[in-house]
């Protein structure tokens, strides 16, 4: 019920993620997950913006306070590596309902971790689209965007839009009056559930 700003993976105490249970969180249920993705690090900032709907809906929210604007892909891909496997150790996790949320740069950190692991069902990309790669070759997880139409990114989210329905990629478009900024996606997280 409450967001838990840091722990550490205990396989590698420099890879920490925070962390919210809903209240109706047992060991002996199976529940979704969703890995967040923040452009700095900020693991707590999404979990706090987002923890109400996953309480309502009995989501895990595991923030990566790691994962940042800078860092290599191969170091990246490696955290998200030692975060799974560490969450997958210590929690109840439904491995048909594992999910990645991303921010700005975060959102392609998001988007790549579903390329890179077949377990993820679908990805939500907040303010920035997609990492450079071939459409036609992406395995075919769910994808959401959101974007604001004051967001420098908007057009690129527009553009990726069109080009995964011209692949046939399942996928939705939201598009709100906001800016680039948590807060703004945050007030439509509503609209994906």
């Amino acid at each position: 019920g409450k967001v838990i700003l840091s722990v550490e993976c205990k396989k590698n105490k420099e890879h920490t993620y925070s962390l919210y249970l809903p209240l109706s969180y047992t060991g002996n249920k199976k529940f979704p997950v969703i890995y967040v993705f923040d452009s700095h690090a900020r693991g707590r900032l999404p979990l706090e913006l987002y923890q109400g709907i996953a309480e309502k809906y009995g989501y895990l929210l595991v923030g990566s306070n790691f994962s940042r604007n800078g860092i290599p892909w191969e170091t990246i891909k490696s955290h998200i590596s030692i975060l799974f496997n560490d969450t997958w150790q210590r929690l109840s996790v439904d491995t048909k309902r594992i999910y990645t949320m991303g921010f700005s740069v975060g959102a392609r950190v998001a988007v790549s971790a579903a390329i890179d692991n077949n377990i993820i069902a679908g990805v939500i990309g907040c303010a920035a689209g997609f990492p450079q790669t071939d459409y036609s070759v992406l395995r075919k997880f769910s994808y959401i965007g959101m974007v604001g139409v004051k967001d420098f990114n908007y057009h690129e989210m527009v553009q990726l839009d069109k080009k995964l329905e011209q692949t046939g990629f399942r996928h939705q478009l939201i598009v709100f009056d906001g800016k680039h900024d948590w807060a703004d996606t945050a007030s439509m997280k509503e609209a994906f559930v």
